[in-house]
């Protein structure tokens, strides 16, 4: 919305290559291929699986950066198990844009240090 008058984009017939999509930028209707969206995860002792779907092995009690693009990091923590080997994966966090959004072990969601309900959370249980 620009001095109150609503503008949008108009349709762009270009395509992308497999593996990404087209993204419109609202504010100048540039459009550009980006990457399909992906994801990481972390389990058991732990494991890791990349954005780009590599795997790999951390055994260290500390902090891993996962993640980071401009004003966007993830973090995954990484504690031991009853004071020894083998370790876990405590919480995730998420800085976004000066924010801190994080998900730590017992579904523990906090956005800035602080405390919050979330409307709805899954659990998934390998196996």
């Amino acid at each position: 919305l620009r001095g109150g008058v609503k503008c949008e984009c108009k349709e762009d017939s270009s395509t992308c290559a497999d593996g990404s999509q087209k993204w419109v930028d609202p504010e100048t209707c540039e459009s550009s291929c980006i990457s399909s969206p992906s994801y990481c995860s972390s389990s058991g002792d732990p494991h890791y699986r990349s954005f780009d779907n590599k795997y790999f092995d951390f055994h260290g009690e500390c902090t891993y950066q996962a993640a980071s693009c401009g004003d966007f990091e993830v973090y995954f923590k990484n504690v031991d198990l009853l004071g020894r080997a083998p370790r876990f994966t405590k919480g995730i966090e998420l800085h976004f844009k000066n924010h801190v959004f994080s998900i730590t072990a017992g579904n523990i969601v906090q956005v800035d240090r602080e405390n919050v309900q979330v409307p709805n959370i899954q659990t998934w249980t390998n196996g």
